[in-house]
């Protein structure tokens, strides 16, 4: 049948808040005049035309006030070209330096772009708000995908750590490291997230099982059992057999009957039992912070310990 139109409308609104949204030349005459970024003391770094040199300084004219200065070229440092604005992979830049990636980490998280690859790396920026891109339907859509298919997310992450386990049959690490207040702790849930629903997505809830075999839930586990029919038809005289017939057929229905509402409730408690414990991993931080958090000048429940 027809896919639920619920789930890819979740997908593309999470694909839609992941992606660059409009794009900007901010360098119109970038191939006849050179930029550089030049030190400020409130935004560290500023993009600046250049607009004379001589013994060794640079007359600028900075790209947000046009205001005009006199610097060390010394103190500058070179710029990438505007086809790498709002890069997504920093390990790409032309110009690799602490201003291109301040810089690219600053314009992207304006548009809400709170995660940016760099090689191996995936630098996260708290949004300090919430934002659509940790659905079930976001995370199966990273599920198997090659890195830069799509925009940078801890899902990719994780999925690639996954897919790792699986090919190598070796236990993988993610090292989630920052400042207090720098989203360690929401990251390491969301990737408990994508492994849970990853797992639980290796089984179709939409195929049936076996007509050989059933599934029961024992204490929260599914304990697969083997069944085998426990009817059959008897041997009866001639006279009875029509009505005989009948009976037997009436109950074969009933059977079936109940077997499929059986595995409906199976498949029901099944997917409950996959979303409590996804819950279940989740929801014991709060616990476990209960005991080993403390505050901090950023943040008031900074964990204290490793997940």
């Amino acid at each position: 049948g027809r896919a639920s139109p619920l789930p890819l409308m979740a997908e593309a609104a999470a694909l839609a808040a992941l992606s660059v949204r409009g794009s900007e030349n901010r360098f119109p005459d970038w191939g006849r005049s050179g930029y550089v970024w030049v030190r400020e003391p409130q935004q560290m770094y500023v993009a600046a035309k250049v607009l004379s040199e001589a013994g060794g300084k640079l007359t600028v004219s900075t790209v947000s006030t046009g205001a005009q200065s006199v610097v060390e070229k010394s103190n500058t440092l070179p710029m990438n070209p505007p086809s790498f604005w709002l890069a997504e992979d920093m390990s790409t830049f032309t110009e690799l330096n602490e201003a291109t990636v301040l810089g690219n980490l600053r314009d992207r998280y304006a548009q809400s772009l709170i995660y940016t690859f760099s090689g191996l790396f995936c630098v996260v920026i708290n949004p300090y708000r919430l934002l659509p891109i940790y659905t079930d339907e976001c995370v199966r859509m990273y599920r198997g995908r090659v890195r830069g298919e799509l925009p940078p997310h801890v899902f990719a992450v994780a999925d690639e750590s996954y897919r790792h386990m699986l090919q190598t049959g070796e236990d993988q690490s993610i090292i989630c490291t920052g400042e207090s207040g720098s989203g360690k702790t929401e990251n390491s849930k969301r990737i408990i997230q994508f492994f849970a629903v990853a797992a639980a997505g290796g089984r179709s809830r939409a195929q049936p099982s076996s007509p050989t075999r059933r599934k029961s839930i024992v204490g929260g586990s599914v304990t697969p059992t083997m069944h085998r029919p426990s009817f059959a038809l008897a041997a009866s005289p001639a006279a009875d057999l029509e009505e005989e017939e009948e009976t037997q057929a009436a109950l074969f229905a009933s059977r079936v009957t109940r077997r499929a509402s059986m595995a409906e409730v199976l498949l029901q408690n099944s997917a409950i039992a996959v979303g409590t414990l996804e819950e279940q991993l989740i929801q014991a931080n709060p616990i476990l912070e209960t005991f080993g958090n403390a505050a901090t000048e950023k943040n008031d429940n900074s964990s204290r310990f490793g997940k």
